[in-house]
C-alpha cells in the first residue's frame, strides 16, 4: 500500500504576541546574558516567512494533486475568484470509474463488451477543451506564484499536463458516442480511443506518484522547522496536534510497508508499535481535556471551529490501530488495515482544518 501525503503544511506565521498567550506560557523577560540580538530575531522571522510562503504554495499544489481544483483556485486567487467549472473537479476519479466499467475482471479493456452494450460509452458531465483551458490557466498562475519550488513545480506541471491529456481523451470518447460516430464506422476507432485513455490514465498515476513524493520532500523540510518553532514559542497544544499526527503516520506507515500480498507482516516490531500507540493515546487524552476551550485554542494558533471535531476522531483511529495489532494473524487483517487507512484519512482531514 502506498502512502498518500495528505497532511498540509502550516501556511500562517503564528505571530502570537506574549499578551495573547495563556499565563503559564508567557515568556519571561530576557536577562542581559540571554537577550537575543535584534538581527538574530529578524533572521529567524525571515526564515519563518520564507517557509510559510513555501508552505502556502505547497498546499495549493497538494489540492491540485488531489484534483480539488476549485479549492486550489480559491487558495491561489482568493477574494472569491477561485470558482472553476465543476466538471474539472475529480476528473481522475471519474476516468478511473469509466475504465473500470469497460474492463474485464483482470482490468483489461474489453472492446467486445462495449460493442455489445454501447451505452457504456455514455459520459455525462465532463470538461470540454475550453474548460481544460481554464485549468491550464490556473496551473500557469501557480507556476508563476512565488517562491519557485523547482522540484515540486516541475512534478506539478508534469502531472497537470497529464490531467489535461486524460480530459481531452475522455472528451473524444464522449463525442464519439454522443455524435453517433461509432455507428458510422462500426466501432473501428473504438479500440484506439479506449486504449489511448487507458495509457494516459496510467501515465497520470505515475506522474501523481512522483508529484506526491516531491511534496513529501518539501513537507519534511518545512515541517521540522515549523514544529521546532511552535515548540519554542510555547504553543504546547499546537505542538501536540503535530506530534500526534507524526506518530500516527509513523505507526500506519510501518504497518503499510510491512504488509505483503500474502496478508502477512514482514519484520513488524509489534512491541515498538504498541509503545507508539501508548504515546498517541496519552497525547489524545491531553488534547481531549482542552475541548471547548475556544480562547485557549485560538491563542495556540488553532482553528477553534474544528478543534473538537478533530479530537473526537482520535479514539476511532487509536482503537483501529489496536484492532489491527490484535488481528495480525487472522484472515480479516487486510480489511482491518484498509479501515485503519480510512481512519487516518479522516483524522488528517480534521487536522488540516484545525491548523489552517
Amino acid at each position: 500500500m502506498k502512502k498518500n501525503f495528505l497532511t498540509v503544511l502550516i501556511a500562517g506565521f503564528l505571530m502570537i504576541g506574549c499578551d495573547d498567550k495563556p499565563t503559564e506560557n508567557k515568556t519571561q523577560q530576557p536577562t542581559a546574558t540571554s537577550e537575543a540580538k535584534p538581527s538574530d530575531s529578524k533572521k529567524t522571522e525571515d526564515v519563518s516567512r520564507q517557509f510559510a510562503l513555501k508552505a502556502r504554495k505547497g498546499n495549493i499544489w497538494l489540492e491540485v494533486f488531489n484534483a480539488n481544483v476549485s479549492q486550489a483556485a480559491d487558495e491561489l486567487r482568493g477574494n472569491g475568484r477561485g470558482k472553476m467549472t465543476s466538471s474539472l473537479y475529480h476528473l481522475d476519479s471519474r476516468v478511473k470509474d469509466f475504465l473500470r466499467g469497460i474492463s474485464d475482471k483482470n482490468g483489461i479493456i474489453d472492446v467486445n463488451r462495449v460493442k455489445k452494450n454501447p451505452t457504456k460509452l455514455f459520459i455525462g458531465s465532463h470538461p470540454e477543451p475550453k474548460e481544460l483551458d481554464e485549468y491550464k490557466q490556473l496551473i500557469t498562475e501557480l507556476l508563476a506564484f512565488k517562491p519557485e519550488l523547482p522540484e515540486l513545480d516541475a512534478a506539478g506541471k508534469a502531472l497537470s499536463d497529464k490531467y489535461v491529456e486524460i480530459g481531452l481523451a475522455y472528451d473524444q470518447i464522449a463525442k464519439y458516442y454522443l455524435n453517433n460516430e461509432y455507428k458510422l464506422d462500426d466501432f473501428a476507432k473504438l479500440p484506439e480511443l479506449l486504449n489511448n485513455l487507458n495509457t494516459l490514465y496510467n501515465q497520470y498515476i505515475e506522474a501523481k506518484s512522483v508529484a506526491l513524493a516531491a511534496y513529501g520532500k518539501l513537507y519534511q523540510e518545512i515541517h521540522a522547522f515549523q514544529k521546532s518553532e511552535i515548540k519554542n514559542k510555547g504553543l504546547t497544544l499546537n505542538y501536540n496536534c503535530m506530534e500526534i499526527m507524526d506518530l500516527s503516520e509513523d505507526v500506519i506507515d510501518l504497518i503499510n510497508e510491512s504488509f505483503n500480498e500474502d496478508n502477512q507482516f514482514k519484520n513488524l516490531d509489534k512491541s515498538a508499535l504498541e509503545q507508539k500507540i501508548q504515546q498517541i493515546e496519552s497525547i489524545a487524552n491531553e488534547l481531549m481535556t482542552n475541548k471547548g476551550k475556544n480562547k485557549l485554542i485560538k491563542q495556540q494558533g488553532l482553528n477553534d471551529m474544528y478543534y473538537d471535531r478533530f479530537v473526537d476522531r482520535l479514539p476511532g483511529l487509536i482503537n483501529q490501530m489496536k484492532v489491527v495489532l490484535k488481528n495480525l494473524q487472522t484472515n480479516t487483517v487486510e480489511r482491518e488495515v484498509d479501515s485503519l487507512n480510512g481512519e487516518l484519512k479522516s483524522v488528517i482531514d480534521g487536522y488540516n482544518q484545525v491548523i489552517n
